[in-house]
């Protein structure tokens, strides 16, 4: 439980010094490090009920090449949604129920 405050302590801390102009630059990355892809897929899991109630949203899905099946694209849906606007998404962040 220790570890697990102090990893909740340095993310909150990491949270707080973010800038707007930070998460406009995540938005135009044209092909994003996979981390970056992988940490705004979880953002979009936290606040699917905003996306998807509050901003009448969906999740973006896309074709799996060579195959019919359909998968979840976190990150256009992280664009569409969440970075369209990265002052409400901040904002969103830092008041985020933990």
């Amino acid at each position: 439980m220790s570890e697990a405050n102090s990893r909740l302590a340095e993310s909150l801390k990491a949270v707080s010094m973010l800038k707007t102009d930070h998460l406009v630059e995540m938005k135009a990355l044209k092909s994003p490090p996979k981390t970056t892809v992988i940490v705004l897929g979880g953002c979009v899991v936290f606040f699917q009920d905003i996306i998807l109630k509050e901003n009448g949203g969906e999740i973006t899905m896309r074709k799996i090449e060579g195959t019919i099946k359909k998968e979840e694209d976190w990150l256009t849906t992280a664009r569409l949604q969440l970075l369209e606007n990265p002052k409400n998404f901040l904002e969103q962040l830092k008041t985020y129920d933990k």
